[in-house]
């Protein structure tokens, strides 16, 4: 059975984040098939076997501009793939660190996994799965239940939190995703706030690239 990984951005995260994680993945895991959804793309964007699409859309301010971005993954997996389709999705300023092992994430797919905070009561958005359990269909039409230009910044994690006890989330293990070190030898890394611009987080993310 096919697995897919799929990220959404703009045309900034795709040349800075999104290209490094593709290449990254393909390195270790060149079984995985890839998809990068890019909102409002400034120039012609291939990259070798990564089914590569985008949109155009005209935001109001900016605030609804990055809600759209942190969001649009979660309508491309809707709108993208069939319901059934195995699927992960991930932030784009993330790198993969290693080989991963088929019937690991094979594993992945039996609950509704998904990234939480390591200190505090909140999912993120960061990592994750989806199944045929419905839940991409449902997450996609909370998204939309307003209009773009009435999105406020981190919408997708608020609503992402208010469907967690509807579909019974599971924690996703440690060995998948790390946030700024990657102390658990996790499969990804991912950086968030300010340590994208800090050294000592930096350094490390850099390491895998």
């Amino acid at each position: 059975m096919k697995h897919n990984i799929l990220i959404g951005c703009d045309q900034t995260y795709f040349d800075k984040w999104a290209t490094p994680l593709l290449k990254s993945i393909q390195r270790h895991n060149p079984w995985i098939t890839l998809h990068c959804h890019i909102v409002n793309p400034t120039k012609e964007n291939t990259l070798d076997s990564v089914n590569v699409t985008s949109e155009n859309i005209n935001f109001v301010n900016d605030e609804s501009k990055i809600s759209y971005l942190q969001s649009v993954r979660f309508l491309a997996v809707a709108d993208k793939f069939r319901k059934n389709e195995r699927v992960i999705t991930l932030d784009a300023d993330s790198i993969c660190t290693r080989k991963i092992d088929k019937p690991a994430i094979n594993q992945l797919f039996e609950n509704q996994y998904v990234l939480k905070h390591h200190k505090e009561d909140r999912w993120l958005a960061g990592f994750v799965v989806f199944n045929d359990n419905g839940f991409r269909q449902e997450y996609a039409s909370q998204l939309r239940s307003l209009p773009v230009d009435k999105w406020k910044w981190g919408r997708d994690q608020t609503i992402l939190n208010q469907m967690s006890s509807d579909y019974n989330f599971s924690i996703l293990p440690k060995e998948w995703m790390s946030i700024g070190k990657n102390k658990s030898d996790s499969a990804f890394l991912t950086l968030k706030g300010e340590q994208k611009v800090k050294d000592k987080y930096l350094n490390v993310y850099k390491k895998y690239t």
